[in-house]
């Protein structure tokens, strides 16, 4: 027995350690089985980490990989390792003398059976795991992690399970590699069709801004960008275009960089090398050159390609991240691959736009022709020449001027700014005058004819020149002189805000054809403006001639005579003001044009206010071009764009009776031949405004003789008080067509003023209307004897206000005998409502009221007196009666005897 026990105990550890092998191996197969069917890594480790688990019998255990972006271990696959001694492993790996460290730096496995036993251990793995095994994931002599396995207690780990584990980890480091080759296989087919996707969607379109669109969606499919880019090299100007640049899916606008100041970009396009760069703060330091912000910020990683049609390199394309480490070398051959085919694309775009281009300039040569010639009216002659060469050379403004060599000024004739003009370009200066005498280079066009181009930062470009061109809002101008029958008449200006610009020799030589062909049709235009212009100077004179004679109504005949004027003329607008000698005004009595009615009724200080002001005073006509240069000029808000202002006198035998005035927005809009017009046109409206004063005068006199006439029937047709005085206010009221008139009596005994009759007036003011004499306005004109006015009773402190409509007041005593027996009043609701004619007209009725109030009166004292006579004599014969028969009553008792009884 002695014997067999050991041998017995041998034979047993025989079977463990065959049992333990066959395990391992059996383990080994799982996980070579599992690697080769899935391509899920993440099944794939937690199914491998599992078994060595299950084999080794340790505790937990985890398998970290190296990631290169954050710089650290990240754990893919655990089970049961705490949160702190993972967070151990993943900052021991840039240690190379941590026990962690060892082994991603170094390639090497470490065991610990246990951790009480090694000195400075229990910090860093702590009390809970007594016992550890780490084995490098190796592929190809590359570390791409680590696993890590623990246990509770210390164990003692023997050469097998390091076996083991050294060829679990080699099988997971061959599931990496599947993995890899798989993501590789994967993303050379999402290449090869993104490629693909790339060469349908731009072989539908010979558009570049399309084309670049494309290219750029497609490239986002393919990789996690940030910013991307396609810049193209314009060799003859040494600039790189940046076409098309997208930061965080926001699309910027186009510009440019000379090619020594395009950082990166410009490098590749030099060098025709692509660069790749991992982590830009860490590698600016080693760069072929200085990286440049256009972004919101700096990006961690940069790739560039050049774009390269045969030999020659033609731009650059770029994809950018603001993460480190956001491309590798996949990325960079599947930009290259892109960029050979963007290329293709971009140059047959270009030379489809060149072909499209030239076209267009044919066709805009031709348009041009037809545009200008088709039109007599200047003004849109103008309009669609600037139009045409702004579109012709893509100008972001154009302005058209025409040049007066002898005062060396030129003034803006068409304006036109195009979809990208700044604000600056887009303030018209339309009809402003400048002085070009310090404008040294476009004098020098105009002189010599020919065509030149001037820019902001140009040290050859005069101190005028640049002024102007910084007042119009471009960086570059080419100046187009405007030429016919080898006259230069003014020039064009092609405004490009958006950069600096050398316009092309074809941009010039097209500019300067259509410039050729439209300076004839300008001239054309003028002289069909001024033929008009003739006709219908004679036409309005014509026409204001029939107006004057078609009616004898004073405001209807101003309206009449203004409306034609701009209806025929197109002014802005046209005034007749006429004097007001007495309060030295003249007053704004007719309007028409851009405001209307609106300022009807304003009055100027003759003398002192405005133009017409001083024409008023001196009764000479004032031609001004330029209202701005003019201290005469009166500013209305209303009337804010007016620039030039023609006013002649309207007089009178002699004597100036008011203004003709027309005002225009064009600098220089009147000439001798408007003043001879509207001069003539001044005579007839003198004759007319006399003619309807006089037919007024007379209708006002027929209709104050009407109503005393009417007065006087009424006042004849009844002698009683009442009837009387209701006539006379209700007669007045209609024709003097006011708001209300009343009629005052003045009580002898209380000497009180108290309404005896009135038309217009509610009755509650009738009983509280009772006046002492000199209080109010009535009792001031009763106490005065004097007739008063009054404009505005709200501004008059002795009004006493029964009534609060009553705005203005006109009242006029009645006298009788030299005594004032009392008040005629009328009053309206608008201020300022009665003239002289009104006042002549109440005095007249209140003199013949007076005079029918006392034939009332007289004819009520008469009446009395006889009704008094009457009574008298009925009292007489009544006595007379009494006496006879008082007589005969004697006479009998005398005849008869006296009898006794």
């Amino acid at each position: 027995m002695s014997r067999t026990a050991p041998v017995s105990s041998n034979l047993s550890a025989i079977v463990e350690r065959k049992q333990s092998r066959h395990d391992k191996l059996s383990a080994l197969d799982a996980i070579a089985a599992i690697v080769n069917r899935s391509t899920d890594l993440d099944e794939i480790l937690n199914n491998a980490l599992a078994t060595v688990l299950k084999v080794t019998g340790m505790d937990a255990g985890g398998i970290f990989v190296l990631d290169e972006e954050a710089g650290d271990l990240r754990l893919v696959a655990h089970s049961g390792l705490s949160p702190q001694f993972t967070q151990q492993i993943r900052e021991s790996k840039h240690d190379r003398g941590s026990l962690f460290g060892r082994v991603v730096q170094e390639g090497g496995p470490i065991v610990v059976e246990s951790v009480a036993r090694e000195a400075g251990l229990s910090g860093l793995v702590g009390e809970e795991y007594q016992a550890l095994i780490g084995v490098p994931l190796s592929l190809r002599e590359t570390v791409l992690g680590m696993m890590i396995v623990v246990s509770h207690s210390p164990r003692q780990i023997a050469p097998e399970d390091m076996t083991f584990l050294t060829c679990a980890s080699n099988q997971i480091g061959t599931a990496f590699e599947k993995t890899l080759l798989y993501e590789e296989v994967e993303r050379r087919a999402e290449e090869t069709a993104i490629l693909h996707d790339i060469s349908i969607a731009t072989a539908a379109t010979l558009d570049l801004d399309e084309a670049l669109r494309l290219i750029y969606e497609q490239v986002g499919r393919a990789m996690k960008i940030s910013t991307f880019f396609v810049a193209l090299y314009d060799e003859q100007k040494e600039e790189l275009n940046f076409e098309l640049f997208v930061d965080k899916g926001k699309r910027l606008e186009r510009f440019s960089r000379p090619l020594e100041k395009g950082g990166l970009t410009g490098w590749i396009v030099r060098s025709r090398q692509p660069l790749l760069i991992h982590n830009l703060e860490k590698e600016q330091d080693n760069l072929p050159a200085r990286a440049i912000v256009v972004g919101e910020e700096h990006s961690k990683s940069w790739l560039g390609m050049p774009l390269m049609v045969k030999d020659y390199v033609i731009g650059a394309i770029s994809v950018q991240s603001y993460r480190p480490h956001a491309f590798d070398e996949g990325h960079k051959r599947l930009l290259a691959a892109i960029a050979s085919q963007a290329a293709l694309v971009i140059e047959n775009a270009r030379l489809y736009a060149q072909t499209q281009q030239r076209v267009k300039e044919l066709s805009s040569l031709f348009q041009a022709s037809v545009a200008t010639s088709s039109s007599l009216e200047v003004e849109e002659v103008l309009r669609n020449l600037a139009k045409r060469v702004a579109r012709v050379v893509d100008a972001t403004s154009v302005c058209i001027w025409d040049w007066n060599p002898e005062t060396q000024t030129a003034t803006i004739l068409a304006h036109h700014t195009g979809p990208e003009a700044t604000k600056q370009e887009r303030i018209s200066h339309l009809g402003e005058t400048y002085s070009i005498s310090d404008c040294p280079i476009t004098i020098g066009v105009l002189r010599t004819r020919q065509p030149l181009s001037i820019s902001i930062s140009d040290p050859y470009t005069g101190e005028g020149d640049k002024a102007r061109l910084s007042e119009l809002g471009g960086k570059t101008s080419l100046i187009i002189p405007l030429m016919t029958r080898d006259r230069v008449i003014g020039f064009i200006d092609l405004l490009e805000s958006r950069r600096e610009r050398q316009f092309e020799h074809r941009e010039i030589r097209l500019c300067q054809t259509i410039a050729n062909q439209a300076a004839i049709a300008v001239e054309n235009a003028w002289l069909y403006e001024d033929e008009r212009k003739r006709v219908a100077q004679l036409k309005a004179i014509g026409e204001v001639g029939q107006q004057i004679a078609s009616t004898l109504d004073l405001d209807e005949l101003l309206h009449r005579v203004v409306n034609s004027l701009v209806n025929v003329f197109d002014y802005y607008c046209a005034n007749i003001l006429l004097v007001d000698a007495d309060a030295g005004e003249i007053i704004l009595q007719a309007s028409a044009g851009h405001s209307g009615r609106m300022y009807e009724g304003y009055r100027l200080k003759i003398g002192q206010q405005g133009i017409t002001g001083w024409v008023a005073q001196t009764g000479e006509p004032l031609l001004v071009n330029d209202v701005t240069k003019d201290p005469r000029y009166h500013f209305v808000e209303e009337l804010r764009d007016t620039r030039s202002e023609l006013a002649v006198p309207i007089k009178a035998k002699g004597e100036v009776m008011g203004v003709l005035d027309v005002q225009s927005t064009q600098l220089d809009a009147f000439d001798e031949e408007d003043l001879f017009t509207l001069s003539t046109l001044a005579d007839q409206v003198s004759v007319a405004i006399e003619n309807a004063r006089l037919y007024r005068q007379t209708q006002q006199r027929l209709a104050e003789v009407s109503t005393l006439y009417t007065l006087a029937k009424q006042v004849i047709s009844s002698l009683e008080l009442n009837a009387v005085l209701d006539s006379i206010v209700s007669t007045l009221k209609l024709s003097i067509n006011c708001r209300a008139c009343s009629l005052f009596l003045l009580d002898e005994e209380s000497q009180m003023l108290e309404i005896k009759a009135a038309a217009g007036i509610k009755p509650r003011w009738r009983k509280e209307a009772r006046l002492k004499m000199g209080e109010g306005i009535a009792g001031k004109v009763a106490a005065e004897a004097k007739p008063l006015y009054i404009p505005d009773a709200r501004q008059n402190p002795i009004f006493v206000p029964f009534d609060p409509a009553v705005r203005s007041l006109l009242v006029v005593p009645m006298i009788s005998k030299g005594k004032v027996i009392g008040t005629l009043c009328i009053d309206d609701d608008k201020p300022d409502a009665f003239s002289p004619d009104d006042g002549r007209l109440l005095t007249i009725a209140a003199a013949q009221a007076a005079v029918a109030i006392e034939n009332a009166q007289l004819y009520e004292s008469s009446k009395k007196r006889a009704e008094e006579l009457a009574e008298a004599y009925a009292e007489l014969q009544a006595l007379d009666r009494l006496q006879q028969e008082f007589v005969q009553n004697v006479s009998h008792e005398l005849r008869t005897p006296l009898t006794f009884i």
